[in-house]
């Protein structure tokens, strides 16, 4: 099963987790985190679990994540009573970093403490590691302009 983390808003990401859907891939939202049977064991990841689309998943059956989410913002939270939702979205985030960090090899691109989607990378890098985590990818191409004085 392959996770899509990202926002609620992103048109992109839900086209993407369509298209994938028959390899197993499930879109995952910060509201999606609210919903009963979360289960994070850091020191026994073998009984942690998630939920996606309703269905309570073990940790082992995913097979890999994309993280297209830098953090929780309170946008993303309509469903959590507004004086709540700064904090909610604090503690979701939190949550998000300690889970990716656990995942171990299977995020494709690893969370940094200041954001969730990974490091600030060109899309060469970003190329470079979908190729070396076994995505197949269009060739990145950038067209340079003469700098003239």
């Amino acid at each position: 099963m392959i996770v899509i983390l990202a926002s609620r808003f992103d048109a992109s990401a839900a086209r993407l987790a369509e298209r994938w859907r028959d390899r197993g891939a499930r879109l995952l939202t910060p509201e999606g985190l609210s919903v009963r049977g979360w289960c994070h064991e850091s020191d026994a990841p073998g009984r942690s679990t998630a939920v996606l689309h309703g269905e309570v998943v073990p940790l082992r059956s995913i097979d890999g994540v994309l993280t297209r989410l830098s953090g929780v913002s309170e946008d993303e939270l309509p469903h959590i009573v507004p004086s709540e939702r700064a904090y909610v979205s604090s503690e979701m985030t939190a949550f998000l970093l300690a889970w990716l960090s656990s995942l171990a090899g299977r995020v494709l691109n690893r969370p940094t403490p200041v954001c969730l989607s990974g490091p600030n990378w060109g899309m060469e890098q970003w190329a470079h590691e979908a190729v070396r985590a076994g995505f197949r990818i269009r060739p990145v191409r950038r067209l340079a302009r003469a700098f003239q004085c």
